[in-house]
């Protein structure tokens, strides 16, 4: 009997170890390609789901299920993410592990940033989040262990306070990153050769005389018109690039270098136009729109970060300085693409509704499309005064 009831424990064993085996085969992984980015859910709207944050490519992911035009893919053991099809491609894994260690971790000035250098042996799963309330940035490294006993920290840090490194759970790693500035310039995260790379950009020169702007005139080309007005049927990409190129002017008239996305009725993409800003190394950014839709008029501003939120804020305040304009709204979390980037402050502003008789009257008044520019190129000056404003203020609690 005891002979039998090895025989049938030893026959168990090896059955599990067989299945084991056969879901280990089954797994399935992809790896993030150029642009990706992930979702909280799988909700969507117009705009598409709720974005997390971008990932860069090269990454790699566990699928755990499909659902339509999305992956859901696992960032750790206790937490799961969606990622658009689109973006993501089948990839064979034979050295994955489910968990990694952190190394070593350095802090230094590099000119325009500091930066943060973390050695990783293998890409990983990361969200960034800049909490401007309480001065801190916040990592998180998915399905990573803290082995980083050596945080060098050199000592002419210009945006870096502290750097901590605190397991928040068995399988992930979290950088809190307390700031010096009080007032953000934009930040961005990169694989760079077995480390993650964290680059915090400076305070700038609180003066617009030499900041590069990125103005971004939206849609154009013919397959994006964008609104069209209900009495001239004027398109929006027109009256988008009649604004920007006004903008421009403005701007540079006040020492500011200005970069468009677009000079002429051209089609570009997000990803194109994003790419323009990146190259360029703009400190800001604002997108100019007309809003249709409904009975709905008015002016509004969008951001996607809370730390974009004062710049809406103050381009809003500043065009609702125009007599007879009304409110339609600050918007925060906004799903817009030109408002995901983090590597400089930006603001979509949605100057009036085309679909509302007098707000397409007055869009359609050179003068006025003049005026409105003047008051969003007050507000990017007035933006700036305030930032300049809280830094002094905050040097002066220091001490």
């Amino acid at each position: 009997m005891k002979s039998l009831f090895i025989l049938f424990t030893s026959f168990f064993i090896m059955l599990g170890h067989s299945v084991s085996a056969q879901d280990a085969d089954s797994v399935r992984y992809v790896g993030t390609l150029e642009g990706a980015y992930l979702n909280s859910g799988n909700g969507t709207d117009r705009l598409g789901g709720n974005k997390m944050g971008f990932i860069e490519e090269g990454i790699v992911l566990q699928v755990l299920g499909e659902e339509e035009s999305l992956y859901k893919v696992r960032l750790s053991e206790n937490r799961y993410a969606y990622i658009p099809k689109e973006y993501a491609a089948d990839t064979a894994v034979t050295d994955f592990a489910p968990v990694i260690t952190s190394g070593s971790i350095s802090v230094s000035n590099a000119g325009k940033y500091d930066v943060i250098s973390i050695a990783l042996e293998q890409k990983r799963c990361y969200l960034a989040k800049e909490e401007s309330e309480s001065g801190k940035m916040i990592i998180d490294l998915y399905g990573v262990q803290n082995n980083s006993n050596w945080i060098t920290q050199y000592l002419d840090l210009e945006s870096v306070e502290s750097i901590d490194a605190i397991q928040v759970d068995s399988d992930i790693l979290r950088l809190t990153i307390g700031l010096k500035n009080r007032t953000s310039w934009g930040y961005s995260v990169k694989y760079e050769e077995g480390r993650l790379v964290i680059k915090i950009k400076h305070n700038p020169q609180f003066t617009l005389k030499g900041m590069v702007i990125g103005v971004d005139a939206g849609h154009g080309g013919p397959d994006s018109p964008g609104a069209r007005g209900r009495e001239t049927r004027v398109n929006e990409k027109d009256l988008n690039l009649d604004m920007a190129l006004r903008l421009k002017r403005l701007l540079e008239a006040k020492g500011a270098k200005v970069v468009l996305s677009r000079d002429k009725d051209t089609s570009l993409t997000m990803a194109e136009r994003k790419a323009v800003f990146l190259a360029n190394d703009i400190d800001m950014m604002i997108s100019i729109h007309c809003n249709a839709g409904g009975t709905a008029s008015g002016t509004s501003t969008y951001y996607k970060h809370i730390q974009n939120k004062k710049f809406a804020k103050t381009l809003l305040e500043s065009i609702l300085e125009i007599d007879g304009i009304n409110l339609f709204g600050l918007v925060g979390n906004f799903n817009f693409s030109l408002n995901a980037p983090t590597e400089y402050p930006n603001a979509l502003v949605e100057t009036l509704f085309l679909s509302d008789p007098q707000d397409e009257a007055r869009l359609n008044d050179p003068d006025f499309r003049e005026l409105i520019m003047k008051k969003v190129a007050k507000g990017v000056k007035n933006y700036v005064k305030y930032c300049k404003k809280i830094e002094k203020r905050s040097a002066a609690h220091e001490f």
